[in-house]
């Protein structure tokens, strides 16, 4: 998937997702306000209670995006612990054939030429 331009120095992992949260909670609340104010204008005229629904009006606005953002975070948490978890399980099953299939050499290197994982006989052919 193509970040647009705009959000380009939120390439770090997990930022995306709170800038998409952030974007559905701005757009959320500028429909709230909008639609809001339209049916307030359309109840009364009276000032005084114009000032009473506004403020019920901001009440339930904060207790909407309270559980509408705490919904948004609990899924990218939820996500994310699922992929943890899948990375735990592959790395488990590496592991433990790795570990468990005689007379085989592994050795893992990261693109900056890093051993990352030196196992069997090829450890003493390279003074490892």
């Amino acid at each position: 998937m193509k970040i647009p331009a705009l959000f380009a120095k939120f390439r770090k992992p997990g930022s995306y997702a709170a800038v998409k949260i952030a974007l559905i909670y701005f757009l959320f609340s500028i429909l709230w306000i909008r639609l809001s104010d339209n049916v307030v204008s359309l109840i009364t005229e009276n000032t005084k209670l114009i000032t009473n629904l506004q403020t019920i009006k901001g009440s339930i606005f904060i207790t909407l995006t309270t559980f509408f953002i705490f919904f948004l975070v609990e899924r990218e948490i939820r996500k994310k612990n699922r992929l943890i978890e899948l990375l735990n399980e592959s790395n488990k099953w590496y592991n433990l054939l790795i570990n468990n299939v005689p007379n085989v050499d592994v050795l893992m290197v990261d693109p900056q030429k890093e051993v990352i994982v030196a196992q069997g006989n090829i450890l003493n052919k390279h003074g490892l």
